[in-house]
């Protein structure tokens, strides 16, 4: 999974989030169990920037927070 696939399922991901009406505590389980779980496996097999890596977590804080 490249970087740019990886900008791919985040976008994905913060428009479901966006869309949805769900509680803060839902939200922030989701956070932990969908889209760091979908980032976090590819990770050891990629180099990414620290900018490229708050870039990914700028979208993620802005859509469940």
């Amino acid at each position: 999974m490249k970087l740019e696939s990886m900008n791919a399922a985040t976008d994905k991901w913060a428009r479901k989030i966006k869309r949805s009406c769900m509680s803060r505590f839902s939200a922030i389980t989701s956070v932990r169990t969908t889209i760091i779980k979908t980032l976090s496996y590819p990770i050891a097999a990629i180099t990414i920037t620290e900018k490229d890596c708050n870039g990914l977590m700028t979208k993620i804080k802005g859509a469940a927070f």
